[in-house]
């Protein structure tokens, strides 16, 4: 007898990355997609919507146990999932994830440095505490209602400092990111929270897998300016908002790869995908 299929509140939110089907999870380590049928691997509840998931794993089958294993994740059915997927590129090389936070970031620490004593201390501390006050965490968390916001994606969550926070201000939380590690990490520091319903998925940003009209707040901190295409990811972004929804980005490189260090130039993608 067939068993029943799961339905986890985030298939109202991710699609298949192919043709933005509709997904079922036919079981707890499987998801499929509606139209295509094809499937999807699901580890420790963590779905990947890559275009190759089974190539995806191959490529980082040692860094995907290790961070389920660090977690305390790593179980028989994620172990046959992962080899089941990776088995037709077994032949791949091994790359590990490319995470890029601090040893002080991956331990939730969030304090100020504190500059050396000498001549410059004082004026290098009252700088660092101004920049603290008009951070770009700051600023977007000043962005949020004061009523929790319905369902939340922060998209490249990195170690989850923001994560922790964005989770206060959520009902549900979406954590989205290449890295399985910087999935988990997130997913554990939002749950400290304990107050959103906090899901996470790998993806890849410029083929981001979204229903439309499934999110209420996207937040991309710090991610728009790494990616190649980041049109693709803000027109992905801008079918996903529900009516009145809201996109609150940052980045230290509005130019984004424009050669002419335009400053204007994310700007002007946002305004062509129709978002004000």
């Amino acid at each position: 007898m067939p068993r029943p299929p799961v339905h986890p509140w985030w298939t109202q939110v991710l699609a298949c990355p192919f043709d933005g089907g509709a997904l079922t999870c036919v079981e707890t380590v499987v998801a499929t997609c509606d139209v295509c049928r094809t499937p999807f691997p699901i580890l420790a509840g963590v779905p990947v919507l890559m275009p190759e998931p089974g190539r995806w794993i191959a490529h980082h089958r040692d860094a995907v146990v290790a961070s389920l294993a660090e977690r305390g994740l790593l179980d028989s059915a994620s172990l046959q999932a992962i080899e089941a997927f990776a088995e037709p590129w077994r032949h791949e090389p091994r790359e590990p994830f490319a995470d890029d936070w601090t040893d002080a970031e991956s331990e939730g620490g969030t304090e100020l440095l504190s500059p050396l004593p000498g001549p410059t201390s004082g004026a290098l501390s009252a700088w660092l505490t101004r920049a603290e006050d008009h951070n770009p965490t700051a600023r977007i968390l000043a962005h949020l209602d004061a009523a929790p916001t319905p369902v939340a994606l922060e998209l490249g969550p990195g170690a989850g400092l923001l994560s922790r926070l964005l989770a206060e201000r959520s009902e549900r939380l979406l954590l989205a990111d290449r890295s399985l590690r910087a999935v988990l990490l997130a997913a554990d520091r939002a749950r400290e929270a304990g107050v959103a319903e906090v899901a996470g998925a790998v993806v890849d940003a410029e083929l981001l897998p979204l229903l439309p009209g499934s999110v209420d707040t996207v937040v991309a901190a710090n991610v728009l300016d790494l990616l190649e295409g980041p049109a693709a990811t803000l027109e992905a972004i801008a079918a996903a908002l529900k009516s009145g929804g809201r996109l609150l980005a940052c980045t230290p490189r509005p130019c984004l790869t424009d050669p002419d260090e335009d400053p204007d130039t994310l700007a002007a993608l946002i305004e062509e995908t129709g978002l004000a």
